[in-house]
């Protein structure tokens, strides 16, 4: 008996202590200065997971802008896939949804193209950058949302976008 209590016991705290969290939210700290991290999750028109290359991932920060792409290829089936953000330079922590921004708002802009087609995100469309970090050398946050191709009329929801930078 005191076998399988022990086992038990030992099985509780594997399960419990193997499957923690990963609390860390300074993904941008791990870059190296210019790059860029982004992660989403697509459907609609396109579907799919999109992870960044490293390699092909910048940012850039002006005095007036933000400028965050990040891109990454399929090896399999050649395709590229690419996410852009404008932010503006001065932009702090906060929620900012496309709809409800005043309308002489330049930023923040988002655009995502998978192979030759490509969605953004309007003014008019429910769309969501949730900035949780904004220093002078790092960006973090998530966005989702719908983006549209006026071209086609077709619309790709994004859902559990990340994205980090250091500048």
């Amino acid at each position: 008996m005191r076998t399988l209590n022990f086992i038990i016991l030992l099985s509780s705290l594997l399960i419990f202590n193997a499957c923690k969290k990963d609390e860390s939210s300074n993904k941008a700290a791990e870059l190296q200065a210019g790059h860029s991290m982004v992660t989403l999750t697509a459907s609609g028109a396109t579907s799919g997971d999109f992870k960044s290359n490293d390699l092909t991932s910048l940012v850039s920060k002006s005095g007036f802008e933000i400028n965050l792409s990040a891109s990454s290829v399929n090896t399999s089936t050649l395709s590229t896939e690419m996410v852009m953000m404008l932010l503006p330079a001065d932009i702090t922590a906060g929620t900012y949804n496309l709809k409800t921004m005043p309308s002489s708002a330049v930023l923040p802009t988002f655009s995502y193209m998978k192979g030759s087609t490509g969605w953004a995100a309007a003014p008019t469309d429910n769309f969501t950058i949730v900035v949780s970090k904004a220093t002078s050398t790092e960006i973090e946050g998530t966005f989702s949302g719908t983006l549209h191709n006026d071209s086609d009329g077709t619309d790709v929801t994004i859902s559990k976008g990340t994205f980090a930078a250091k500048y």
